[in-house]
């Protein structure tokens, strides 16, 4: 069972994700989307046209490749960065994994030292400034 969330009511959501028996080590693609958060102050601020400052949230998804299945979630803050939620996202899966891969953002020494320790090989899109 995972845990999803950040603060206040989304600390304690706990989400299960079922998972079909796979017949090897799964191939975990890891990347992230944007999240926009409504509440009572987005109603004020539509009604009124006040521009007021928006909540965004960051969902972090690990996904099995063959399958497409979700086998790992979070969800944080907007400006928190993806390569440092690859050590949190990983140990969720509890399979063995053969690969990970992701894009630019996951181009991280934090990205590649949590792929190596859980066994797997690291296949991420070098940055464009990198070495």
């Amino acid at each position: 069972m995972a845990i999803i969330g950040h603060r206040s009511r989304q600390a304690g959501l706990a989400v299960s994700l079922p998972l079909a028996p796979c017949s090897g080590a799964p191939h975990v693609v890891v990347d992230s989307t944007g999240l926009k958060v409504y509440g009572a102050g987005e109603w004020h601020a539509g009604k009124y046209r006040r521009a007021g400052r928006r909540v965004w949230r960051k969902l972090h998804l690990g996904v099995d490749d063959t399958t497409r299945e979700i086998l790992a979630a979070d969800v944080t803050q907007s400006r928190v960065h993806d390569g440092r939620r690859m050590a949190a996202l990983l140990p969720r899966i509890p399979d063995t994994i053969a690969q990970v891969s992701g894009d630019r953002g996951y181009d991280t020494r934090a990205a590649y030292d949590a792929v190596l320790a859980c066994g797997a090989a690291a296949t991420i899109v070098p940055r464009r400034n990198g070495e």
